[in-house]
């Protein structure tokens, strides 16, 4: 695996979620944040910051953005406190675009019951967590104390934070932490030290772990890896549809649900995904995808879009139809389909635009 691949933000952020499956014993990959209690709350959620914080942070000259997203927000057993998770690809300064999202996120997480909409009782706070490749983590670590430091000098509430490091070595990927204390709990930093094995790799393999979630439309990648995400994900949709299609009746109706095909082909870790613009976006290109696969073939199928359910619906006339629609499935092919398009942007149309 090449180090470009350990700043790809997909790469990353796979990293830290398979730190939060649950995996048996003599799995090659360690779940190291659920081994120490943690738990997948959401992927992508914006943490909205309350008007008065808003205000006092311009009154301040502060610039910050109303509603971060961290990548990953986990809860831990027995605890009132999570663990925001930030995934990076290089480190950024105190003066940088990035620096405002900082800001939001050490502000906000100080804080998470107004944003989670969680009960006044018991008080819930987080600490931010930043995850980087190595040796960054170092240049971070000063940006991240320098803001925390100025909003303290503010008065502002400002959440613990702790900047991690990750790298690959002779005998796999190692989870570091190199800058304590941090604001992780006591435990979780002990059992870091100076790096903890997340994915073991063995003579002839990478580091480069199946990908839980394949493609997000919200991050920046280069072409190559982007392309190479996409079609992880389009290659599992396919044979999701394929398992749907095989199972319905000839004559009858196959109905192909876009946010059921997504959930099965992560693993059904896309209903805790909270950025719904995005969902939105992959599944109007899932649903793009499928009917273009569909009419390519000779026969002509008859299909409809059923906007509310975001279902796409093939009627069938005969066993053969079903036969055909299937063959249709099984020649679909996504690495052609992606050629030429640029999918980090939406297309202009709406569901309910769609045929």
């Amino acid at each position: 695996m090449t180090g470009s691949a350990l700043r790809d933000p997909i790469y990353q952020l796979n990293f830290v979620l398979w730190m939060l499956e649950e995996l048996p014993p003599a799995a090659p990959t360690r779940p190291f944040l659920r081994q120490m209690g943690y738990t997948l709350h959401s992927l992508g959620g914006s943490l909205p910051m309350p008007p008065e914080l808003r205000v006092r942070l311009a009154d301040l000259n502060l610039e910050a953005r109303q509603a971060p997203a961290p990548d990953v927000l986990a809860s831990r057993r027995g605890s009132t406190e999570f663990l925001v998770v930030e995934c990076k690809a290089a480190s950024f300064g105190a003066g940088s675009s990035t620096a405002h999202q900082a800001r939001a996120l050490l502000v906000v997480s100080a804080d998470l019951r107004g944003p989670l909409g969680l009960p006044a009782l018991p008080e819930i706070s987080g600490v931010v967590s930043y995850l980087l490749p190595e040796p960054d983590s170092t240049a971070l670590e000063a940006t991240v104390h320098e803001l925390a430091q100025e909003l303290e000098g503010a008065r502002l509430p400002t959440a613990p934070f702790a900047v991690l490091g990750f790298e690959e070595r002779s005998d796999g990927v190692y989870l570091l932490d190199r800058h304590p204390p941090t604001g992780l709990p006591p435990d979780v930093e002990e059992s870091i030290s100076d790096g903890v094995r997340i994915h073991e790799v063995f003579e002839g393999e990478t580091g480069r772990r199946l990908y839980l979630i394949p493609w997000d439309p919200s991050v920046s990648q280069t072409p190559e890896e982007r392309q190479f995400c996409q079609r992880i994900l389009f290659e599992r949709v396919l044979a999701e549809a394929l398992a749907l299609a095989g199972r319905a009746p000839a004559p009858g109706e196959v109905h192909l649900p876009m946010d059921i095909l997504l959930d099965r082909a992560t693993f059904t870790l896309a209903r805790r995904w909270r950025a719904r613009q995005d969902i939105k976006h992959i599944t109007q290109t899932i649903h793009r995808f499928l009917r273009g696969t569909i009419e390519r073939h000779p026969r002509k199928f008859a299909t409809r879009w059923d906007a509310m359910t975001r279902t796409l619906v093939v009627s069938l006339g005969s066993a053969e139809e079903h036969g055909d629609l299937l063959r249709a499935l099984e020649e679909g092919q996504p690495a052609e389909w992606l050629k030429g398009r640029d999918m980090q942007q939406p297309e202009l149309f709406e569901d309910e635009g769609e045929r």
